[in-house]
């Protein structure tokens, strides 16, 4: 009685504030502007570009200026082009220089030849940082501190930092060059570059990746060789450890570098990319590397003190990895960033191919999105993974990266907005042309155009570049959705399906993120404007249906069980057909699929087996007699829910095909969903094929979420928070991960996409009974546990 007390409170609670989203508005007067309801998604989004060894750019050392501008152009356009708003340019690869400096040599990467300025002359840095910019692009300068030469990094010239200061340098097993961190002109050199890059360079930030000492196997395990500085330490009496006195020399360089940086330009952010663990058990459960020890970089303290704007740690390893799992990893960082500063981790997308890499793409940017809520973000690597696999760029634009984002403020720097744009526009034919202008335009880095149609709708937005000042936009807004509820031929006036823009604003973002006051334009759009007559739309609509795949007219959605009778009746007639079912498993029509099946011409329904609530009015669980007749059909009926969670052996030997139709929506990981599994294993092991009615699932798409519950018995995979998938879907998944092998045929609808509300469907709703006593997963699905637990979803 507890329990339900408080989900019939919280049920209260979720239907009052599900009740204050909407606005009623008088007929006859003036919507009211609410400007301050406009926002624009915030999350870093940004993929390390690597110059080092060739990785991503340029592809080759002997590619021609206007090749190289060519290719530079299409790795950002590619960026703008996926809703990207960063790129992390590595600008110093092995103590050289992919620009123009006289502190160290033209990058070997760049020409073929160390010290070989691009032939006609360019700079490449400068270059990036405007086609950057201009696509409204944050460019993040990176730089390796510490590497002097890479094996990869062609022969030793006199131009190298190696030949020009063998003081710093030390000799590395493998063939690298580093330099020493613990002399002082270590430090001076490489803070020098810093400076240099960002008093001459309109970088947004200066990058650091996981490279402080090297990595052990660079000098084949043996201790990296700064016997010298150690030596002339002790000397001195120094009494820290060696490894203290290494880690020391890393800490005083970070915070040089923090300093350093806001003395020239505070606007300009300092983030580091080290490795993912600090130490092993740290937290608990987590093993992998330690950085701490192995390459004296003391990332935690970092972190703990502040020294950085934003922290990326490099967390490439799968969600599900027990011993470095990302969300956990992610956590612990989290709990260590004592000064809130941006925590946007790093992630590997080319580990993985195809939909599992951008599955794994999808569920660290939702995890992140959870954990960091204020302050999301990501840092892709590479850019590579992103050109070499369209599965990702198409997965990432239909789901978290739909929207243009901008990158979260950085208060700690600077809170000051700038001032509001001055806003104008005008109707031309069937467009609302908008202009803008600016008084302080050098204190602006982008613009967000907001603007909605009719009263109810949402805001809509786009970010635009510093150098635009113009944007247009459709006067008009054709709803669609408002068609299919409505029905095409029953919409009576052009008012109801025609919304012309309520309302526009125009903000300006500087820097640091921090935007302006929002202020509504007030419209007046009287005068001419070019609108379609309400017959027009409706014939568009029809034909846009029409031309559609499946498509067929009069039936909004066409269930699988009707696809299989109309279209597929090879796979079941002259065959002993057992069935699968719920009691409430009904077409659009109201009609059970046992009573369709049972009297298709030709078909012979031998046998019903009842998943959870039996099937119509037979009798339910333990008490559950094999044989037990359906009360119409009269057509034996078995147990799936208490007897036996898998079809007997006894009882398949009775079929020649199963087919599986259940009645259950949204995101419930339910008892059904098991029935299927069991099901499909034991027709498997019997040779009988398994066809699959599919059936819709508007709430995501085909993502499994976690974190999951085990929560055994008859749940017989674990049961995640979130899931998406239609039942065709998920058993065409478990075929394939349980190893089941069974012979599957999924029999898709028609006219049904996800991004359909339910009642778009023109379906019989059934509320799934998930049956979940956790306060956690209440949450999670609150219509269907807190019905379920009140029982209203019994009068079905």
């Amino acid at each position: 009685m507890k329990n339900r007390h408080f989900l019939i409170v919280l049920l209260s609670l979720l239907l009052t504030g599900m009740g204050s989203c909407s606005k009623e508005v008088p007929p006859d007067k003036p919507v009211a502007a609410h400007p301050d309801e406009a926002v624009a998604q915030r999350e870093f989004r940004a993929a390390w570009v690597a110059t080092v060894a060739n990785i991503n750019w340029p592809s080759t050392r002997d590619l021609s200026v206007e090749e190289q501008k060519q290719e530079a152009i299409e790795l950002l356009d590619l960026l703008k082009a996926n809703n990207f708003n960063a790129v992390i340019f590595q600008v110093r690869p092995q103590c050289d220089a992919l620009y123009q400096s006289e502190l160290e040599p033209w990058s070997y990467y760049l020409t073929g030849e160390q010290g070989k300025a691009p032939e006609p002359f360019y700079d490449p840095l400068e270059f990036w940082i405007e086609a950057a910019h201009d696509r409204g692009l944050e460019l993040h300068a990176w730089l390796n501190p510490y590497r002097a030469h890479h094996t990869a990094g062609g022969e030793l010239t006199e131009h190298s930092v190696v030949k020009k200061k063998p003081e710093l340098a030390v000799f590395l097993k493998r063939g690298f060059w580093w330099l020493d961190p613990a002399k002082k002109a270590t430090k001076k050199h490489s803070l020098a570059v810093v400076e240099d890059i960002v008093k001459r360079y309109d970088v947004d930030g200066i990058h650091f990746d996981d490279y402080f000492y090297p990595y052990p196997d660079y000098n084949e395990f043996d201790d990296f060789p700064d016997d010298e500085s150690w030596q002339a330490y002790q000397k001195k009496g120094g009494q820290l450890s060696r490894g203290d006195w290494r880690r020391k020399h890393v800490n005083t360089f970070i915070q040089a570098v923090y300093k350093k940086i806001k003395k020239i330009k505070p606007h300009v952010k300092f983030g580091l990319s080290p490795f993912g663990t600090w130490k092993p058990k740290h937290p608990p459960a987590i093993g992998g590397y330690d950085q701490y020890e192995n390459l004296y970089a003391d990332a935690k303290l970092w972190l703990n003190e502040g020294w950085i704007d934003y922290f990326t740690p490099q967390l490439y390893w799968p969600t599900n990895r027990m011993d470095l799992s990302f969300p956990v990893l992610l956590g612990w960082w989290q709990r260590e960033n004592t000064h809130n500063r941006h925590l946007w981790p790093g992630i590997s997308m080319g580990r993985l191919q195809g939909e599992q890499a951008a599955d794994e793409a999808l569920n660290v940017i939702m995890f992140t999105r959870g954990l960091m809520p204020e302050s999301p973000g990501i840092v892709h690597w590479s850019i590579q993974a992103l050109i070499g696999n369209p599965r990702i760029q198409r997965d990432l634009m239909n789901g978290p990266y739909k929207k243009q984002s901008l990158v979260p403020a950085s208060p700690w720097l600077d809170k000051k907005a700038p001032v509001a744009p001055k806003v104008e526009y005008k109707v031309e034919q069937d467009k609302l042309a908008i202009t803008w202008s600016h008084k302080e335009a050098k204190d602006v880095f982008q613009w967000v155009i907001y603007y909605k149609y009719g009263a109810d709708k949402d805001w809509e937005y786009a970010i635009l570049p510093r150098g635009e000042r113009s944007l247009e936009i459709d006067y008009y807004f054709i709803d669609e959705r408002q068609i299919r509820r409505t029905g095409p031929d029953k919409v009576e006036t052009l008012e109801e399906v025609l919304l012309p823009v309520s309302e526009i604003v125009v903000s300006a973002v500087d820097r640091l993120g921090n935007e302006s006051k929002k202020e509504a334009v007030a419209l007046n759009l009287a005068g001419p404007v070019k609108t379609p007559s309400l017959e027009e739309i409706i014939t568009d609509y029809k034909t846009t249906q029409e031309s559609k795949p499946n498509f067929e007219p009069d039936v909004v959605v066409k269930l699988g069980i009707e696809v299989l009778i109309e279209e597929h009746l090879d796979l079941i007639k002259g065959k002993r057909v057992g069935l699968i079912t719920n009691p409430s498993a009904v077409d659009a029509r109201m009609r059970s699929d046992v009573d369709i099946l049972a009297n298709t011409p030709g078909l012979d329904l031998v046998a019903l087996f009842g998943a959870e609530h039996g099937v119509r009015g037979a009798k339910q669980g333990r008490i559950f007699q094999d044989g037990d007749k359906d009360p119409i059909t009269g057509i034996p009926v078995y147990s799936l829910y208490g007897k036996s969670y898998a079809p007997e052996r006894k009882w398949l030997d009775k079929i020649d095909v199963m087919i599986f139709d259940i009645q259950g929506v949204g995101s419930a990981w339910y008892t059904f969903k098991y029935s299927m599994s069991f099901a499909m294993e034991a027709c498997a092991k019997a040779g009988i094929p398994f066809i699959v009615l599919d059936r819709p699932n508007p709430l995501g798409g085909r993502v499994v979420e976690g974190p999951t519950l085990d929560m055994g018995r008859i749940f017989r995979h674990p049961l995640p928070l979130r899931h998406g998938m239609t039942y065709g879907e998920l058993a065409t998944m478990w075929n394939e991960t349980e190893g089941f092998g069974v012979d599957l045929t999924v029999i898709k609808m028609k006219n049904w996409s996800r991004s359909m509300t339910w009642d778009e469907t023109g379906l019989f709703w059934v509320m799934p009974s998930p049956n979940m006593g956790t306060f956690e997963t209440a949450v999670v699905y609150p219509g269907q546990c807190l019905f379920e637990r009140t029982n209203l979803s019994e009068g079905r």
